[in-house]
């Protein structure tokens, strides 16, 4: 992979995904972690995301999960179900655990993402909008991070971004949404662990100023 903020594990599993035929076909590895190896080597990031716009297949992840056991030294897994997800926690011979989720996700791709392999990575525009959308249901400091990230780094806008998410997920946020969501950056906790330079309270400062620069559409 070159340049890679993977464990060995994560990176194992992520090698063996991009082989194995049914998550290259009904799979794309998406969220932080596909953000962060992928495209901005910002932050570490602890979980798998496996998304598909079809039914999850629980029989099928389980036989490559089990594929995986010797070679991986995976001595046991336990599986959620949450709806359409299904999240893997697998536990290691030096007791490391990872947790891997194959989520069905009926939200269309915006935009083309890379291959890396055979597996299909989300497009960074995609992971923003869902990143977005993340934000207006949820405090995850993850979240904003990323998101500042991206647009710090001038790759889009946040008007941008807005006017996307009706497309994928078919709903518009109301102005006020979006500015309690920008306002509730000021209660996220667990920050991940960086790699890039990086202010906790100039993020803050950036997402205060997204809300200010909304206000005014209130009132038209």
């Amino acid at each position: 992979m070159g340049k890679t903020i993977l464990t060995p594990k994560q990176s194992y599993l992520v090698e063996q995904a991009a082989k194995n035929a049914e998550i290259t076909q009904w799979y794309y590895l998406t969220g932080g972690t596909a953000l962060a190896e992928f495209y901005l080597h910002h932050r570490l990031s602890e979980d798998l995301d496996f998304f598909t716009t079809s039914e999850v297949n629980n029989q099928k992840i389980q036989a490559f999960i089990d594929s995986l056991k010797a070679p991986a030294g995976i001595t046991n897994y336990v599986v959620k179900k949450i709806s359409g997800l299904y999240q893997y926690t697998l536990t290691f011979s030096d007791s490391e655990s990872l947790k891997v989720d194959f989520n069905e996700y009926d939200y269309p791709q915006v935009e083309q993402g890379i291959v890396y392999g055979k597996l299909r990575i989300d497009s960074m525009y995609d992971i923003a909008i869902n990143k977005l959308e993340s934000m207006c249901n949820r405090t995850k400091a993850r979240d904003y991070v990323d998101l500042y990230i991206l647009i710090s780094q001038n790759i889009f806008s946040m008007e941008q971004l807005m006017m996307r998410v009706p497309e994928k997920f078919g709903h518009h946020w109301t102005t006020p949404q979006y500015i309690r969501a920008f306002f509730a950056v000021q209660e996220a906790k667990d920050f991940p662990t960086m790699l890039v330079p990086f202010s906790k309270e100039e993020m803050i400062k950036f997402y205060l100023a997204q809300a200010k620069k909304l206000e005014p559409k209130i009132f038209k």
